[in-house]
C-alpha cells in the first residue's frame, strides 16, 4: 500500500508548550485514510534551507528588477536566468521572507509593481512555485514562522494562501 503525506512538517510537537498551529496529517492508502493531529511550530520556517549564496542571488535579482530599465534587464537576461535557476530550490516563503525582512529589498518591490513586464515576470515563477508547494501541503506549516519573521498578520497570510491569491499576498507584504 502506498501512502502519501499531506501535511509536511519537519518536527511534530505533541503536547508541548509553544506549539502554534493545528492542522491534520492525512495518510492516504488504497481504501483507508487516517487523520492524525499535526502541529506546525514557528521554528519549521527557520529550518527551511537558504544559503548565503541563495540570499545573494535573491538580492541581485530583486535589486536588478527594481533598479534597471527594461532594456538593461533584457541585456542581463541570461545572467539573471542563471541566478534564477540557482535559487529555484529555495522555498517560496523563504524567498519572500528574505525580501520582506530586508528594508532595502522591500523598497525595490513598489518599483517592480509599476512595470507590468517586471511584475508579470516576478509573479509568474513565484505564483507557480507557491501553488505547487501549497498543493503539496507545503505552505501552511511554515506560515506561522514566516509571519513572525516579517512582522505580518498570520491570519491574513493564511487567507491569501487559502485562496491561492499570491498577487494579493505580495501586495499585502509590500504595504506592511
Amino acid at each position: 500500500m502506498k501512502m502519501g503525506l499531506m501535511c509536511l512538517v519537519g518536527t511534530l510537537f505533541f503536547g508541548q508548550q509553544g506549539f502554534a498551529n493545528f492542522s491534520t496529517l492525512e495518510l492516504k492508502g488504497s481504501d483507508n485514510m487516517f487523520t492524525v493531529p499535526c502541529y506546525a511550530h514557528a521554528s519549521a520556517f527557520y529550518e527551511l534551507p537558504i544559503s548565503e549564496s541563495e540570499k545573494q542571488g535573491i538580492t541581485k535579482l530583486v535589486k536588478s528588477m527594481g533598479t534597471l530599465s527594461l532594456y538593461k534587464l533584457l541585456w542581463k537576461k541570461s545572467e539573471l536566468e542563471k541566478i534564477g535557476k540557482r535559487i529555484d530550490n529555495v522555498h517560496p516563503l523563504r524567498f519572500l521572507g528574505h525580501i520582506f525582512s530586508n528594508p532595502r529589498l522591500k523598497g525595490y518591490m513598489p518599483e517592480i509593481t509599476k512595470s507590468s513586464f517586471k511584475w508579470k515576470n516576478f509573479m509568474k515563477g513565484l505564483a507557480n512555485r507557491l501553488t505547487r508547494e501549497h498543493s503539496s501541503g507545503n505552505v501552511e506549516p511554515f506560515i506561522l514562522g514566516f509571519s513572525e519573521y516579517i512582522g505580518a498578520d498570520q491570519s491574513r497570510i493564511k487567507a491569501y494562501a487559502a485562496n491561492y491569491d499570491w498577487e494579493g499576498l505580495v501586495h499585502y507584504l509590500i504595504a506592511l
